[in-house]
């Protein structure tokens, strides 16, 4: 309609229109959005500020977390939006995408291709926060057999037995925290989204995952993104 209407309107008319598109969509996003939020976190007594930007999603949202230094974005789940997945790659911050529905369980998800120090942790703080029954599952990744350090850092390749000393190594440490920890080979999307599905998870907490090589040893696409574009689960990814 603008571009048809050019040779009729002035720049100032169209600076008015865009003008007025704005402030309406910023109304409605104050009387839909925020009117609703402060009810909620005031039955809470949580404090809330609240802010209206302009732009583009994924630029705003990673610009803000550099800038305020958030250690936290929960957003919505949009299904096949590679807007939103793009914030995987570039945030620092974890990201909780949250799909909605009734939750009552959390599977949290370990692998060689992972530290493995923050995932255990939080899933159990998370569990018992909520009140959500929690599932611990640990993948050797035969896609790619390599081992991830504390730091990130990922080893030369090794064997599925080398690889299964350290799965075990894992296990028993969990296990004196009372937590049981299921343990499966296979690719970690795979068994990932097959376990949850199993369990009926409500949150999907993943790690620090450094996968490198998919199939016949192709290089595969960010790990976060391809959970995130197949799984209709909520997903937590720890940073």
């Amino acid at each position: 309609m603008e571009k048809h209407s050019d040779t009729h309107r002035t720049h100032y008319d169209s600076k008015e229109t865009k003008h007025e598109l704005v402030m309406q969509r910023r109304k409605t996003a104050d009387d839909l959005v925020f009117e609703d939020a402060k009810r909620l976190f005031q039955q809470k007594n949580i404090p809330i500020q609240q802010d209206i930007f302009q732009g583009e999603f994924s630029t705003v949202v990673t610009n803000e977390v550099e800038k305020e230094g958030y250690d936290l974005v929960v957003m919505g789940y949009e299904k096949g939006s590679m807007v939103d997945y793009r914030l995987l790659d570039e945030l620092t911050a974890s990201v909780w995408i949250e799909a909605g529905g009734h939750h009552e369980s959390i599977l949290a998800v370990c692998s060689n291709l992972a530290p493995n120090q923050k995932v255990p942790n939080i899933s159990i703080v998370l569990a018992d926060l909520f009140h959500w029954s929690l599932s611990m599952l640990y993948v050797i990744d035969t896609q790619d057999s390599v081992k991830v350090d504390e730091n990130g850092k990922r080893s030369i390749k090794k064997s599925v037995t080398e690889l299964k000393y350290a799965q075990q190594d894992f296990v028993e440490s969990m296990r004196k925290k009372d937590i049981m920890v299921h343990t499966t080979e296979g690719p970690l999307e795979h068994e990932t989204i097959k376990a949850a599905k199993e369990i009926a998870a409500g949150l999907v907490i993943f790690g620090r995952e450094q996968k490198r090589r998919g199939s016949l040893g192709l290089p595969v696409k960010n790990i976060k993104r391809k959970m995130a574009e197949r799984s209709r689960y909520s997903l937590l990814f720890i940073n």
